[in-house]
């Protein structure tokens, strides 16, 4: 039986800025999206630059890894959790090594929340676009105050602290 891989269900539907999207386009948050299957990386890759972000995108963790040393302006890594070679966790821990300011977030249809670090936040597949600006834009809402990274942005703890 051959399966068929569809795109998330807001690829195609058409919606109104937020607040959020006008607080991430003031922003310019730098984006490394890191994803082995080219369509969905190309959708995530649309995702964020419809929210305002400027977008960096890698196949595997090694070639995300060289990314994040020539460019250090890079403040959020977005990872697929299974991929080839090194996993989304294994470039979590390095990329954390590499860059210990650096925002990351763990993405994945087959794993869950339960099976990644429970310091790294985790956004399921199929993506909505409210799951993925929450963990990107500068909010607040619904946090206590004080809550937010030194950069501003809503995060759990960076991996290791």
């Amino acid at each position: 039986m051959k399966a068929t891989l569809l795109p998330p269900a807001f690829s195609c539907m058409k919606r109104r800025p937020s607040s959020r999207d006008q607080v991430l386009s003031k922003s310019k948050i730098a984006v490394l999206v890191v994803e082995d299957i080219p369509q969905i990386r190309a959708i995530a890759i649309q995702l964020f630059e419809e929210l305002g972000c400027r977008v960096f995108d890698a196949y595997n963790g090694q070639q995300a890894l060289k990314l994040l040393q020539a460019h250090p302006d890079i403040q959020v890594l977005f990872a697929d959790v299974r991929m080839p070679g090194m996993s989304g966790t294994e470039l979590a821990a390095a990329a954390q090594h590499l860059r210990p300011a650096l925002r990351i977030v763990l993405t994945s249809g087959y794993v869950t929340q339960r099976d990644v670090p429970s310091d790294i936040p985790f956004v399921p597949k199929p993506w909505r676009m409210q799951d993925i600006a929450a963990v990107v834009v500068r909010s607040g809402q619904g946090r206590p105050e004080g809550d937010e990274g030194q950069d501003g942005l809503s995060w759990a703890v960076p991996l290791g602290r």
